[in-house]
């Protein structure tokens, strides 16, 4: 079983129960340390899945001339709205999608210049999963960050912020173009020197046997 959901504090419960459940029942693969420790915490053992460059993955083309300066994808809570409704004020071209998956939302991130990532939870976990996708193919990432939550081999692949600096952040990067072009080609460099085959390929690798040596002692 491959969990991507946060399972810390600050989850959905219902959800954490569903995957615990499953859990017990299979072997368990996620993405991040941290719900390792809760899937720990609950008797169950998991390994780390790390994010790398899927070459299959960049599959992209991003546009020229994007007609979007922000893109968001996801739920929205109140955090999250607060954050899209200062960027209207700075008369940012916005476009949020919800649900929207496959060629659809893969035309929306053609055409954008910035795609924010933002936390759901105070838990505040990297969303890597979803941002990997987006370094996969250049995209230019303002991510909302906690440096205590993230591996820092990706912190070049974005542009890192605290929450009260996302509008000013994602502004920035709409109005340079070169400061954007340069983000967008650091994303796709930064996931390509970590390649997935290595990562799962040491995942899948079988556990080392323990040796003992005989040594007499006179």
């Amino acid at each position: 079983m491959f969990n991507t959901e946060q399972l810390i504090s600050g989850g959905a419960n219902h959800v954490c129960d569903k995957i615990l459940a499953m859990a017990r029942n299979f072997e368990v693969w996620d993405y991040h340390p941290e719900n390792i420790d809760f899937f720990r915490q609950h008797g169950i053992h998991a390994k780390l899945f790390e994010i790398g460059y899927q070459k299959e993955l960049q599959h992209i083309p991003l546009s020229p001339q994007p007609d979007i300066d922000v893109l968001f994808f996801g739920s929205i809570n109140q955090r999250r709205a607060d954050v899209l409704n200062a960027l209207l004020k700075r008369d940012v071209k916005l476009e949020y999608l919800i649900n929207v998956f496959g060629q659809r939302r893969n035309e929306m991130i053609a055409r954008a210049k910035v795609v924010l990532n933002m936390h759901y939870y105070e838990s505040k976990i990297f969303e890597i999963i979803r941002c990997s996708y987006l370094m996969n193919n250049g995209v230019a990432i303002v991510s909302e960050c906690d440096d205590s939550h993230i591996h820092p081999r990706y912190l070049p692949a974005i542009v890192p912020a605290r929450y009260d600096e996302l509008v000013d952040k994602c502004v920035q990067l709409v109005r340079d173009d070169d400061l954007r072009r340069a983000q967008q080609q650091r994303a796709l460099a930064t996931l390509q020197q970590y390649p997935q085959t290595e990562f799962t390929r040491a995942l899948l690798a079988p556990p080392k046997k323990r040796q003992f040596t005989l040594s007499v002692s006179i």
